[in-house]
């Protein structure tokens, strides 16, 4: 094999590899169940909000989807090898609230979004615990995470 060949072929590979990052990158940001979207949807408004810099320049790669939790979790983010994947206890979801699904998806978003951790305030989102709080309530607390997250650069 002469060196153009390769030249050739090493491009086409290097082509072919990037083309498949972008599309399994592309596809793999919209693996969202259609049950969650709307609430996807309203994280990323007050992402824009507060923080237009870290909205037009979002690269966290997840997927959320149903999962069993046997009463180990309700939600859970964990790393993936591209990204995150957010499980929902199915069981959990069905029975539950709008304003449970909401902070359901807030709080596990703002961990693979915003990379918040878990705080002990019983009266705040982001509690392991899960108490269904007012949104009055919870949307400051939101707000305040998503300016941190701002300025974390």
């Amino acid at each position: 094999m002469n060196l153009s060949t390769f030249n050739k072929l090493g491009l086409g590979v290097i082509v072919l590899c990037w083309g498949f990052i972008i599309h399994d990158k592309v596809n793999f940001r919209q693996k969202v169940d259609k049950q969650f979207k709307p609430f996807v949807a309203a994280y990323y408004e007050f992402l824009k909000e507060v923080c237009p810099f870290k909205y037009k320049n979002q690269t966290s790669n997840y997927t959320i989807k149903f999962d069993h939790g046997d009463d180990q979790w309700i939600g859970l983010c964990e790393p993936s090898w591209n990204g995150y994947v957010i499980h929902i206890d199915k069981d959990f979801w069905d029975n539950s609230s709008e304003s449970a699904h909401t902070q359901l998806i807030f709080h596990e978003m703002s961990h693979c979004v915003a990379f918040r951790e878990h705080v002990k305030d019983e009266s705040h989102y982001m509690n392991p615990i899960f108490y269904v709080l007012p949104y009055k309530q919870m949307l400051p607390q939101l707000k305040t995470d998503l300016r941190n997250y701002c300025n974390d650069r």
